[in-house]
């Protein structure tokens, strides 16, 4: 009878990719939650309470990466025109 450690000798266990994105919106839903971020978009009307829960949640896989993707968009477009603002030639 062999020991359960020799499994790990022989398999190479991978990470699929929806359970690595599952990881980065857990971490990313904990990040926002409460900091800030979620009354911003609250107050923005972007999303609503309810929605940006679910999004915390990651519920709706989806809706949680768009609302990601557009956070980060806003962070670059904003850090961009305060780089250049402060460059004048």
């Amino acid at each position: 009878m062999r020991e359960d450690k020799d499994i790990f000798n022989n398999f190479v266990f991978r990470l699929g990719e929806l359970h690595i994105v599952f990881a980065m919106l857990k971490v990313l839903g904990k990040f926002i939650d409460g900091s800030g971020i979620d009354r911003l978009f609250i107050e923005s009307d972007i999303y609503g309470e309810t929605s940006l829960k679910q999004l915390i949640e990651e519920k709706p896989m989806k809706r949680a990466v768009e609302a990601h993707e557009a956070r980060c968009r806003a962070y670059t477009s904003r850090f961009q025109r305060l780089f250049h603002r402060g460059r004048k030639e």
